[in-house]
């Protein structure tokens, strides 16, 4: 297993961008399709390159942390709610 942890900050944007494989290159990471994220952070920028199948992975598990994301926010708006509505 590798890790890799770096802290720049938040995320202001990513950009996902699709790289085809280039056989011609000669060399094994080049002769592979990957997905590369550019990111520009709060402190510098951040590039991230995918398998195609992690990126698969990670677009099937997207959805399901933005929609726990939304419902935390959801809870959170409730509660303040609520707590105003009592005072």
């Amino acid at each position: 297993m590798t890790y890799f942890s770096a802290d720049a900050g938040l995320a202001l944007s990513a950009e996902p961008i699709y790289s085809e494989a280039r056989p011609e290159s000669g060399d094994d990471a080049g002769s592979r399709a990957y997905v590369r994220i550019n990111c520009v952070m709060e402190h510098g920028w951040l590039s991230v390159m995918l398998s195609v199948e992690a990126a698969r992975v990670l677009a099937e598990h997207l959805p399901r942390v933005v929609m726990a994301h939304d419902a935390a926010e959801r809870a959170a708006k409730e509660r303040a709610a609520a707590i105003a509505e009592a005072a």
